[in-house]
């Protein structure tokens, strides 16, 4: 099967040999939104940083998928780090984003998606955070895939 490919700052197309019809996907990484209220209160001292160099990904993420809606698109993959620290706002304002299109989304976790700033360790760290991704990753936080 011969695959090639070629990239523009807007758009990458990659052929695939044996493709019946044109896939159209829309790949967003490394977001970091950055939000957190009260109800991670613990986690706030430590987050506050975060939130002011991370501020304008909130409008970024509003953009991408009012822009997302636009395209005819098959398929939406968020691939790591699309929130910093897993707060409750941050989880629900990317489940909110997603809520916007009517699109099949794929979600899979980046090492900044389940550890908050502070904490140390990492294994018990992704274990014990995963369950609070479960409205983004759907129970499948490490992978996941979607045939068209």
């Amino acid at each position: 099967m011969q695959v090639t490919h070629t990239l523009t700052d807007e758009m990458t197309t990659i052929c695939i040999e044996g493709l019946h019809r044109t896939v159209r996907m829309l790949h967003i990484t490394d977001l970091h939104l950055a939000l957190i209220d009260d109800r991670d209160a613990d986690h706030i001292p430590a987050c506050a940083d975060a939130c002011q160099r991370f501020e304008p990904s909130v409008a970024i993420s509003d953009r991408m998928m009012m822009e997302a809606k636009t395209l005819d698109l098959d398929l939406i993959a968020l691939t790591g780090d699309i929130v910093h620290f897993p707060s409750h706002a941050a989880v629900e304002g990317i489940k909110a984003a997603m809520a916007q299109v009517n699109v099949p989304v794929l979600y899979t976790a980046g090492n900044h998606d389940w550890h908050f700033p502070g904490l140390s360790g990492r294994e018990e760290l992704r274990e014990a955070w995963w369950p609070a991704l479960q409205p983004l990753h759907r129970g499948h936080a490490s992978h996941a895939r979607h045939e068209i």
